[in-house]
């Protein structure tokens, strides 16, 4: 009886973990930044107050920890469109580098995307927020969000 306890007890938590890592869903994209937390945000604050219809919110995981990890909400609203970016960032090396994940995309006023490539709308927004925002991004603050070449 004992052992069929003990077994049933493993395999409810193999279960309950196998479960937890499946919730967790990989980011779209994942970037680096050269430069700390600092540098990141200061950067794209300006861009967001060189452009009327960009909006940023910035909070903390955890606010004991200056450096600790943060998301940004990015929006874009105008020309008839309302469009969201969730990055969630983490500084590493010693401050000087910024680890950056695109955990989702929407187009509030169609009504796509999501937080996965698969969906709706997800590889056509990915593409304007690639081919569009970074390249602006990098035109006008010298940011550069270099992608990570392995995605895990």
């Amino acid at each position: 009886m004992r052992n069929i306890v003990i077994c049933f007890i493993f395999i409810c938590a193999y279960i309950c973990f196998g479960g937890c890592i499946n919730y967790i869903s990989a980011p779209i994209k994942k970037y680096e930044y050269s430069g700390g937390i600092t540098e990141f945000e200061n950067g794209f604050k300006k861009f967001a107050n060189a452009n009327p219809g960009m909006t940023l919110t910035i909070s903390r995981r955890d606010s004991t920890n200056s450096n600790s990890a943060r998301d940004m909400i990015v929006e874009l609203k105008g020309n008839s469109r309302d469009i969201v970016y969730d990055l969630a960032y983490v500084e590493t090396l010693h401050n000087e580098i910024t680890e950056i994940d695109l955990i989702g995309i929407h187009d509030k006023i169609r009504k796509t995307g999501g937080y996965k490539f698969k969906d709706v709308g997800v590889k056509e927004l990915f593409n304007d927020f690639k081919n569009d925002f970074l390249m602006r991004l990098e035109k006008d603050q010298d940011m550069i969000l270099k992608p990570e070449t392995f995605n895990f």
